[in-house]
């Protein structure tokens, strides 16, 4: 059983739902004593017998626990209630970047800042040793100052201390549109460069307008990633300067060792590539403000970002254990079924009250156009009846001359 608006939970009490995910709910809650609000993370019943869903989850809590950045989501508690295991983490009032990209390509200055916090970011859990083997515009918040945070560390994983990194165990981890191409083999190294490459696939879709692999399936996009060159920039979109092209283009390399080595790098490449081109604007008469999104009024949104979940059975893509469509208040709107980058999106109480007010304009339309032949018709039945009648003409016989013959 989960929990409910109004239940006390350890200290907190929970305020509402903001979303549901593979492995776990996410609740709006509020801390009696300090009076601030968290994010409180529990994980579904089903699970709490699983020894590997709750050590997955654990990890998950010490992993953010040590990440003090401040362009990463901390986490404040984590304990059990009832036999329900829970983490609480700040409460992000925002949207996700994916959110943000729903209403069209973004100002090259925002770009620059989200990519710089968020390679910062990436660093720092680097050297703590740290994977986050997810990143994505769902799982990157914008707060309401417009502050990017990397958020959602549910596949995270600790990198081995002989600092040989992670090898894959024959499960694909990640998300398909993003996802690097060591993570998608068997048996391959992962180390800090693969997240690295998901974010250049970001800053590729920031900048390009479209990610550089799309597919009939998952399995056709992965693959993409293991073994295709990415399309050129500028050539897919002429307002990219060829500066940025290898830039971009080096960035997606399938061979980690051709990539940047750290976020650091890959900032400074990007900075390089800009003042190569003598450029600090991408089209701005078609981009829009991150401000403008965060002023933007849109649906009740959930707090964490909600990823789908991809059956393993037909996939190999392991669930994702996170709270993300449409996009959140946290950071993502919940996924609608898409799409939504990934809240709790429209419910379905909105949607029946659209349907039924659409019912009643038409309705009164069909009354209304009814009325109006009832109306006409009665008019001219009036008419007719006020219409004189016509005289009745009465045939006429002919009278023929009787013809006399003589001598009859």
């Amino acid at each position: 059983m989960g929990f409910y608006p109004g239940q006390s939970v350890g200290s907190y009490r929970i305020v509402e739902l903001l979303g549901q995910g593979a492995m776990a709910t996410v609740y709006k809650a509020k801390h009696s004593l300090l009076d601030r609000f968290g994010a409180l993370k529990v994980m579904h019943q089903f699970l709490v017998n699983d020894p590997h869903f709750i050590e997955s989850f654990e990890r998950e809590a010490q992993i953010i626990a040590k990440l003090d950045h401040p362009n990463i989501v901390p986490v404040y508690d984590y304990a059990e209630h009832d036999g329900n295991r829970y983490l609480v983490m700040k409460f992000i009032e925002g949207i996700s970047l994916q959110t943000v990209l729903e209403d069209g390509p973004l100002e090259l200055n925002d770009i620059r800042e989200v990519i710089a916090k968020i390679a910062s970011a990436l660093d720092f859990a680097n050297v703590q040793g740290v994977l986050h083997r997810d990143i994505k515009p769902s799982n990157i918040m914008i707060d309401r100052r417009a502050i990017p945070y990397l958020a959602d560390f549910g596949l995270a994983q600790a990198i081995e201390e002989d600092d040989e990194g992670d090898t894959t165990t024959g499960r694909i981890i990640g998300t398909p549109a993003y996802i690097s191409p060591e993570q998608a083999t068997k048996g391959a190294v992962i180390d800090n460069r693969a997240d690295l490459y998901s974010l250049g696939v970001i800053l590729y879709q920031l900048i390009v307008g479209r990610i550089p692999f799309r597919g009939q399936s998952v399995a056709e996009i992965i693959q993409k990633h293991k073994t295709e060159q990415p399309p050129v920039p500028s050539s897919l979109n002429p307002e990219v300067p060829r500066a940025l092209d290898k830039m971009l283009l080096k960035s997606l390399a399938k061979n980690p060792d051709d990539r940047y080595d750290n976020g650091r790098d890959f900032v400074e490449a990007f900075e390089t590539a800009l003042r190569a081109a003598s450029i600090d604007s991408l089209n701005a008469f078609e981009r829009h403000s991150i401000k403008f999104s965060l002023a933007k009024v849109r649906p009740k949104q959930a707090v964490i970002p909600r990823g789908s979940t991809l059956k393993p059975e037909k996939t190999g893509v392991t669930p994702i254990a996170n709270a993300e469509k449409t996009t959140p208040t946290h950071g993502s709107k919940p996924s609608l079924p898409k799409k939504p980058v990934g809240g709790a999106a429209i419910t379905p109480l909105k949607k029946r009250g659209f349907n039924v007010d659409l019912a009643l304009i038409v309705g009164f339309f069909v009354v209304v156009a009814v009325l109006l032949i009832i109306v006409f018709a009665v008019v001219i039945g009036q008419q007719n009846a006020a219409r004189p009648a016509l005289p009745t003409v009465m045939p006429t016989l002919a009278v023929l001359p009787l013809e006399v013959t003589p001598g009859a």
